[in-house]
C-alpha cells in the first residue's frame, strides 16, 4: 500500500484539477469577502468570518466533487483494475486513495476559510473572541468532520465504479445530506448526531462533551463508511 500511496500522492501533485480546485475555492474565498464587507456592510471579524466558514454546509458539494473526480479518474483509466490485476488487496486499493483524498479536500476547503478571514480581518479587524487553542481544535475537527462527510463519496465511487455516474450521485448525496436536509431534520436525533448536522456546530460555543462528541462521531463515520466502501468493492466484478 505504501507504494500506491506514493503513486497517489504523486498524482496529486500533478494534477491539474487540484490546483484548478485550489484556484476555484480561493476565488471563491475573496468572492464571497467582497460581498460581505462591500456589498451587505457587514461589520464580521476576520476571527467571525472563518468561523462561521467552518460551520457552513453549503459549499461542501464542491469537496464531494473533488474527491469523486480524483477516485473516479482512477476507474477511467482502468488503474484500479490493473493494481486488483498485479495482485494489490481491494482494501489497499481503498485506503490508497481516502488517504490522499480526504485530508486534502480538508485541506483545500481550508485554504477559502483561511483567506477568507484574513481578508475580512484586514478591512475590520481580527476580534478576539476566542483563544487560539480552541480554533485550533476547530479546525482539527473541522478536518475530520469534512473527511466524515466526503468518506461517503469514496463509498459511492467504490460502489458506482464510473467515474461520471458516481460524481453525479455523490455531489447529489452530499446537497441533500449538508443542505436540504438541514433545515428539515434539526430535531432528528439521529440526523443530530451526525457530522452532517454537527460541522454547523462550529461557530457555537460548544463544551467539552459536545466537542468530543463531535470527534467520535466523525471519527465512527469515517470507519464505518470506509469499512462499508470495503464491503462493496471486494467482490465487485472489474470489466
Amino acid at each position: 500500500m505504501y507504494n500506491q500511496t506514493k503513486v497517489e500522492m504523486y498524482k496529486l501533485r500533478t494534477s491539474k484539477f487540484f490546483y484548478a480546485s485550489i484556484i476555484g475555492f480561493l476565488t471563491l474565498s475573496v468572492m464571497i469577502f467582497h460581498a460581505n464587507v462591500f456589498r451587505d456592510n457587514l461589520d464580521i471579524t476576520g476571527y467571525e468570518a472563518f468561523i462561521y466558514s467552518i460551520s457552513d454546509t453549503s459549499l461542501l458539494f464542491f469537496a464531494s466533487l473533488f474527491v469523486s473526480y480524483f477516485i473516479g479518474s482512477d476507474f477511467a483509466n482502468r488503474t484500479i483494475d490493473n493494481e486488483i490485476r498485479i495482485g494489490y488487496s481491494r482494501i489497499s486499493v481503498i485506503l490508497s486513495r481516502v488517504i490522499v483524498a480526504l485530508p486534502f479536500t480538508a485541506l483545500l476547503y481550508l485554504f477559502y476559510s483561511v483567506l477568507r478571514a484574513v481578508l475580512t480581518g484586514l478591512v475590520n479587524g481580527f476580534g478576539e473572541e476566542m483563544a487560539v487553542q480552541d480554533v485550533l481544535i476547530r479546525i482539527v475537527l473541522f478536518t475530520f468532520q469534512i473527511m466524515a462527510v466526503t468518506s461517503f463519496t469514496a463509498l459511492i465511487m467504490f460502489w458506482c465504479k464510473k467515474s461520471s455516474l458516481g460524481m453525479m450521485i455523490s455531489v447529489c448525496f452530499t446537497v441533500v445530506t449538508c443542505n436540504i436536509l438541514r433545515g428539515f431534520s434539526g430535531d432528528n436525533l439521529i440526523f443530530r448526531a451526525t457530522s452532517f448536522y454537527r460541522i454547523q456546530m462550529n461557530h457555537e460555543i460548544m463544551t467539552s462533551s459536545d466537542i468530543v462528541f463531535s470527534f467520535v462521531s466523525a471519527i465512527v463515520n469515517i470507519i464505518a463508511v470506509l469499512f462499508a466502501a470495503y464491503l462493496v468493492f471486494r467482490k465487485a466484478e472489474l470489466k
